[in-house]
């Protein structure tokens, strides 16, 4: 590896590194290449992010278009942005808070908004405090690209998938994180059950076309 590829790297692992430290969240290294892939290759204009959480994902793909130098994106983020159990969480943990499962700070919308601002990432950001399902059945074809990070079990990657349907263009892409069927959890599932070949990203992340869905 050259001198230039190696303050390339270091200088995008800083970049992630200060959005990690203003946003708390899961979504690591796989998600921020995935994003970046994505912004610079695929056609997109319209984003929904279903699950936003304290805004990490929304940081990594204003990034990405910082990098890809695209002002032409408008990203919309939907969340409950309440302190309620996963439809995903075991059976004994239905009675307790973020905190008191051991999942740390609830989904805020305030705090999302605070986050994604302090980084200088607010900009063509919407933020709306909603059930993804709903949302995205009140959007007839208006997003290129939805992206689902909610509830994680098989029930709620379905609903959210055939709700998405309803909002993403016909020529546009469904894609989400979580690609497994371990424990409570069902998105690979649910995925494979209604799109052909789906991509899979570091066995993690899927994307599939639009036109691909089975119903």
């Amino acid at each position: 590896m050259g001198l230039l590829d190696r303050l390339r790297r270091r200088r995008e692992k800083a970049r992630r590194k200060r959005i990690d430290d203003v946003c708390r969240g899961w979504s690591g290294k796989s998600h921020w290449k995935f994003f970046h892939e994505v912004f610079t290759e695929l056609p997109i204009h319209d984003v929904c992010i279903a699950g936003v959480y304290l805004g990490r994902d929304i940081a990594y793909i204003r990034d990405a278009l910082e990098r890809a130098r695209r002002d032409d994106v408008k990203i919309v983020g939907v969340d409950l942005f309440d302190d309620v159990p996963g439809a995903d969480w075991e059976e004994s943990q239905r009675d307790l808070t973020w905190e008191e499962a051991g999942f740390g700070e609830p989904p805020s919308l305030e705090a999302a908004r605070a986050n994604l601002a302090k980084l200088g990432f607010d900009r063509g950001v919407e933020l709306h405090q909603s059930s993804a399902v709903d949302f995205l059945r009140a959007r007839p074809e208006s997003f290129d690209l939805v992206y689902i990070d909610i509830s994680h079990d098989y029930e709620s990657t379905r609903d959210a998938i055939q709700a998405a349907m309803t909002a993403v263009r016909p020529t546009g892409f469904l894609c989400g994180d979580d690609y497994s069927d371990e424990g409570t959890w069902g998105v690979k599932r649910g995925v494979l059950e209604v799109f052909e070949k789906p991509r899979v990203f570091d066995d993690w992340i899927w994307l599939a076309e639009a036109s691909t869905y089975k119903g």
